[in-house]
């Protein structure tokens, strides 16, 4: 995300559409995740935005604002594994899990080797609820994933046409939050459509299956290109399987799970605080920076908040405040009586 300083003039060829002029910035910005889950029918659901900070503020979430969404929160902007249990368990099984019926229904989640979808209580959940969790092979992604192949794309330039008519639009206005939210949406809207879905899983041999689409498109070069530098030719075998089990795969099994609870047991506790609101900014305030509070309430609750639990916390702050500022004027209203009374 960018801040936008103001207007300011550049030299660019006359025949340059007056949309596409370069528009200068500071070059100030902060990282956010944004993660995508779409189906082999053509439907996706709802994003799961990762905030890089360390508390939410109801100040970036528009009240009345029906668009659905799951947003978090981490240090860096960026997914770990306690992110990943929630991603799994408040997120992507509450959009895909099938309609009940008699017997257990499984439902497949495909991933790549990222810590935060292998990571112990996130296959612990999966076993535990009907997900099967499948991990692509190491260095692939970008024949095998649908998303990467078919979606990603699309959605970063239909992201850049939003943020880029946003500046023009409005001049010398943040970009912050809110509005990163606003051509998050938009550009979805544009780029992840039924068409580029469907053309991505049957790029990657997924769905119809041909693995013949994968297989025909990989060379020699390129398998030998992303080994590790220790399994340089010749080949030895040896290398060979000790880089295979140290690559990331698929736990198929309780028993492989079992092996890692017990060094996993701390992260599995999920411990939520927030931070004094009286204390935000102080960091900021201290080095001399001039600092503009988005907003002046901290969301009391967890990492992970969904549309519905954002509206409810507006709710309740907004009765809280009604509360406190009817509570003295009754104070004063009995004091008043009371005083009357003994004249």
């Amino acid at each position: 995300m960018g801040l936008v300083v103001g207007r300011q003039k550049a030299i660019v060829r006359a025949s340059t559409n007056s949309r596409n002029k370069v528009i200068l910035t500071d070059g100030n910005g902060e990282f956010s995740s944004s993660l995508e889950t779409i189906s082999a029918e053509g439907h996706v659901i709802p994003p799961f935005v990762v905030w890089a900070n360390k508390v939410h503020c109801d100040g970036w979430y528009t009240t009345g604002d029906t668009r659905p969404g799951t947003f978090s929160r981490s240090h860096s902007g960026y997914m770990d594994d306690d992110l990943g249990l929630d991603y799994i368990s408040k997120h992507f099984d509450p959009y895909t899990a099938p309609p009940r019926a008699e017997g257990p229904i499984w439902h497949m989640f495909i991933v790549d080797g990222h810590s935060s979808h292998v990571a112990y209580p996130v296959v612990e959940y999966g076993l535990d609820h009907n997900i099967v969790i499948y991990c692509l092979p190491p260095h692939t992604t970008h024949l095998m994933q649908p998303l990467d192949v078919a979606c990603f794309a699309p959605l970063s330039r239909a992201h850049r046409t939003a943020l880029q008519d946003f500046i023009y639009d409005n001049p010398g206005k943040p970009f912050g939050k809110p509005e990163f939210w606003d051509s998050l949406c938009i550009a979805r809207e544009q780029a992840l459509i039924k068409d580029n879905i469907l053309g991505g899983y049957e790029a990657t041999g997924i769905w119809p299956l041909r693995p013949e689409e994968v297989l025909d498109r990989v060379t020699a070069a390129e398998v030998f290109s992303n080994l590790p530098s220790s399994l340089s030719t010749p080949v030895k075998l040896a290398s060979m399987r000790s880089a295979l089990a140290n690559s990331a795969t698929t736990p198929h099994s309780r028993a492989i799970v079992d092996e890692g609870i017990i060094n996993h047991l701390v992260k599995r506790i999920i411990q939520y605080w927030v931070i004094d609101p009286a204390c935000h900014g102080l960091k900021q305030l201290r080095n001399g920076r001039k600092v503009k509070l988005r907003s002046t309430k901290h969301i009391q609750g967890p990492r992970s908040l969904n549309r519905d639990y954002i509206e409810s916390e507006k709710a309740r702050t907004m009765l809280r405040l009604l509360r406190r500022i009817r509570l003295p004027t009754e104070k004063y209203g009995s004091w008043l009586k009371n005083k009357r009374k003994r004249k």
